[in-house]
């Protein structure tokens, strides 16, 4: 009996390890049709760019579209712009996975190539969609048409029945316009 408490002792601490990793999992992105896309804030994205990426648990198709305003706007207004990721397609080769969620590892807003380190973003993920929204962007800016050019690093996060993990990684480069006037 004195040997059998410190075995259950650590076997209770590591039931209770793995249902913590487990329950801190991040949520798990669904798959999009194309037609939920188009029927989803996803659709105001002008800029859409496709990866296919593979890791240990599957290989996955994902859909990153980049939101900026396609309309002039007053020097030194307040904007935001977003982009948008959505899962197209997974093919899961693990018995351990039950799907992937993103995370972001870094993101530069380039304008007229000049980075403006001083853009915040914020990361909300459901189910259908990661958004990352770049907020405080530079609009002092000489009137005219800019160039934006947004450098995104993501990783994927295989969610497994158990845990999680981190996957593979993927750049994304996405660009559009901003027009300035008075």
């Amino acid at each position: 009996m004195k040997r059998a408490i410190p075995v259950l002792s650590i076997l209770l601490l590591l039931t209770l390890g793995l249902a913590a990793w487990t329950l801190e999992s991040p949520p798990i992105l669904s798959i999009q049709s194309a037609d939920a896309l188009r029927n989803s804030i996803f659709s105001s994205a002008r800029n859409v760019v496709t990866r296919s990426i593979t890791d240990g648990a599957g290989s996955y198709l994902l859909a990153f579209g980049f939101d900026f305003p396609d309309v002039a706007l007053p020097m030194g207004s307040r904007i935001q712009f977003r982009i948008y990721a959505a899962l197209l397609a997974q093919h899961i080769a693990s018995p351990f996975a039950r799907g992937i969620s993103l995370s972001l590892d870094g993101l530069s807003l380039f304008i007229d190539n000049a980075e403006d380190s001083a853009v915040k973003v914020v990361t909300q993920t459901g189910s259908n969609l990661v958004t990352y929204e770049l907020q405080s962007p530079n609009t002092n800016l000489t009137l005219g048409l800019h160039k934006l050019f947004v450098h995104l690093v993501f990783s994927t996060i295989d969610v497994n029945y158990i845990g999680y993990s981190r996957g593979s990684s993927g750049i994304v480069p996405l660009s559009g316009n901003l027009t300035i006037s008075q």
